[in-house]
């Protein structure tokens, strides 16, 4: 086989194993919530002890993207991602056997582990086998292919209740993980994707700063929440959310200093000056805030305000989830054939509109109304994450790619924990305390309408990021590719 044919069958072999290992976790992850009631009510847990199998999964995926990311830098992306494979797998296994709430809840937290080793490198790998004009492309296969794996991961985990036993939800996994493991471990012994000469010399790894970064985030984590005795308020748990966000706000301080004086950062911080990563990165987190926030409230605003059964939820979020599939990939194609500077915010105002138009209409909207603004939502929403990415993964020299692509996970991650604090704020305060199945239905219409403005205001931030064009002038983020594939290629 000539030299071109091993590169073209090494980047497809690349994209096949990260797409099955992406969709393999994204799958495990969204099924979790439908069988979470019943989990519970099989070990006598409360709804609080059940929250916590989520909390554990978030808490330990959020704390350690950026290391994974880091380690692949320098030990190599496919090395990280195939034992990531081989914690997920075997916890995914360990969940299906878990014999208490608590088990399950340990476990979740393993199963957290082997997603930032998977997800922290997926994009690194992709990123490094594909050439700068077919980039695009394969970062929005990605996509779609992480929404193939939500939205079915849903339907996986209600439908194994339902017919089964919630140990199927885990069970149906293994297949998948197993596959990908084999896959992933080949795709590591291939000369193609091993660390270019030099890469992990002289590199050592960061410890203290991924220890202070776990500490920071899992302490905001759990401070956003309410894991405290007596109202879950905030004024009823004061001193456990000063605490909490207070040890947060010093853990950051500290982590900043070091990261400042030590040759090889878990963050290199230089890297913000680079007006195209830093923009791209906040739009990341704030797309994922705003869009969780809905996703969050609609189920509240339609059974409890609109007075619409679950099946009308199921199908209004399955059916977002079905646009976003459609136009990842095509974002991707589009900003390879036309490198245009529109396509990001066109998606991103697609996204605003979507939100600003459900705050006009919020008093009188109808489930038919809903579905129809749910297109431009979901349509934008492909789109955008798939360059948007792109973008990102090529802002920084390629040594740093495990770095880029931990950070775009942990700001992906990070939007999801603060977008239900956020919408429960803004929900709450409109309605003068907490929401119950007794509160008025016009109250729940008005916090939705009341969250639908504010979350819209904060994309504008998305929106007016991704008018940054492309490539900057100025930065440290050089297009350099990956040494392997591109002496393959000549």
């Amino acid at each position: 086989m000539s030299r071109e044919a091993q590169g073209e069958a090494s980047k497809w072999t690349a994209l096949v194993t990260v797409a099955l290992g992406y969709f393999a976790v994204q799958l495990a992850m969204t099924s979790v919530p439908p069988m979470l009631p019943t989990v519970a009510q099989l070990f006598d847990a409360d709804i609080s002890q059940a929250s916590w199998a989520m909390t554990a999964y978030f808490l330990t995926v959020t704390g350690c993207m950026l290391m994974s990311g880091r380690l692949g830098d320098v030990v190599g992306y496919t090395h990280v991602f195939a034992w990531g494979m081989v914690v997920y797998t075997l916890a995914t296994l360990a969940c299906g056997l878990a014999q208490s709430m608590t088990q399950v809840i340990v476990l979740r937290g393993v199963q957290g582990i082997g997603g930032a080793l998977v997800f922290s490198n997926s994009l690194a790998i992709v990123t490094d086998a594909f050439p700068v004009s077919q980039r695009g492309r394969a970062v929005g296969a990605l996509v779609m292919v992480s929404s193939l794996g939500a939205m079915l991961g849903t339907l996986l985990g209600t439908l194994s209740v339902q017919y089964a036993t919630w140990r199927w939800t885990f069970y149906l996994v293994l297949p998948f993980g197993i596959v990908g493991t084999l896959l992933a471990f080949g795709l590591a012994r291939r000369k193609a994707f091993r660390p270019g000469p030099g890469r992990a010399q002289g590199r050592g790894f960061d410890v203290v700063g991924g220890a202070l970064l776990f500490v920071m985030l899992s302490a905001l984590s759990l401070g956003l929440g309410h894991l405290h005795g007596g109202e879950k308020s905030f004024a009823a748990g004061w001193l456990y959310h000063l605490t909490l966000l207070t040890l947060s706000f010093y853990c950051l301080i500290a982590f900043l200093l070091t990261e400042r004086q030590l040759a090889n950062p878990l963050v290199p911080l230089q890297h913000f000056r680079n007006h195209v990563f830093s923009s791209a990165v906040l739009s990341n987190g704030v797309l994922h805030m705003t869009m969780l926030g809905i996703f969050f409230l609609t189920p509240f605003f339609m059974e409890r305000g609109l007075q619409l059964s679950t099946a009308h939820v199921a199908i209004l979020l399955t059916s977002q989830q079905f646009y976003n599939v459609l136009t990842s990939y095509l974002g991707g194609w589009l900003h390879d054939k036309t490198r245009a500077r529109w396509i990001r915010p066109m998606g991103m105002s697609l996204i605003c509109f979507g939100f600003f138009a459900l705050s006009l209409t919020a008093p009188v909207l109808t489930f038919t109304t809903y579905m129809l603004i749910a297109v431009p939502i979901g349509l934008g929403m492909g789109t955008f994450m798939s360059v948007n990415n792109t973008v990102i993964m090529g802002a920084v020299p390629a040594n740093l790619r495990g770095f880029a692509s931990g950070m775009l996970e942990t700001t992906r991650q990070g939007g999801h924990m603060f977008a239900v604090p956020l919408v429960s704020v803004i929900m709450a305060s409109v309605a003068g305390g907490g929401l119950t199945a007794q509160t008025d239905p016009v109250l729940y219409i008005r916090g939705f309408q009341a969250a639908c403005t504010v979350v819209g205001c904060i994309a504008l931030i998305a929106l007016a990021c991704a008018f940054i064009p492309e490539r900057a002038t100025k930065g440290p983020a050089p297009e350099m590719p990956h040494a392997g594939l591109a002496a393959q290629q000549r």
